[in-house]
């Protein structure tokens, strides 16, 4: 069941690297058609469409601070509980993790705490098994070729009455 006006704040790759990453949601992700590749800020994001232009201002004051930066991706991680999941592993000298931290500080009531550790990934997909996950990894580990590119803003995503999600809208870092 979709929870419509659900949001979240988002890295949106850009377009050839969201094509190459389609590669394997299409392969192991359900959710492949109904939300883009992305790398996660804040989920849940506790902010309805309708708050959102009063509250943009405060968030890019906050995002000010942040230089644009660039992702790299080179490696796989996964997640083995509750669930076995497969994602791809953003290097980003920890500007991620940063600003993650930046909007739960200044905003608690929109970036509720966390029940596992904040880390930034790029899910690929979900597996019934152990067995399965692994043996994905391995299939994606050897066709993975290195990906790069330009962070110059996060978006804000909303899901709507379907379950797809689509970006609502985007705000600058730095």
């Amino acid at each position: 069941m979709a929870n419509p006006g659900e949001s979240a704040l988002v890295i949106l790759p850009p377009a050839d690297a969201r094509m190459a990453v389609d590669v394997w949601r299409l392969r192991y992700d359900a959710h492949v058609h109904t939300i883009p590749p992305h790398i996660t800020i804040a989920y849940p994001f506790v902010i309805q469409a309708e708050e959102w232009p009063d509250l943009k201002p405060d968030i890019r004051a906050c995002l000010a601070d942040f230089p644009s930066f660039s992702v790299e991706i080179l490696a796989t991680g996964v997640f083995e509980s509750p669930a076995n999941v497969l994602w791809l592993r953003p290097d980003h000298r920890g500007v991620i993790t940063a600003i993650h931290a930046a909007l739960a500080q200044r905003f608690p009531s929109a970036v509720p705490p966390a029940t596992f550790e904040f880390i930034p990934h790029m899910t690929l997909g979900f597996f019934e098994t152990a067995e399965a996950l692994q043996q994905a990894r391995e299939t994606v580990e050897r066709e993975l070729r290195p990906m790069r590119f330009d962070v110059g803003e996060i978006s804000y995503l909303l899901q709507d009455v379907d379950g797809g999600w689509c970006q609502s809208d985007t705000v600058a870092i730095g």
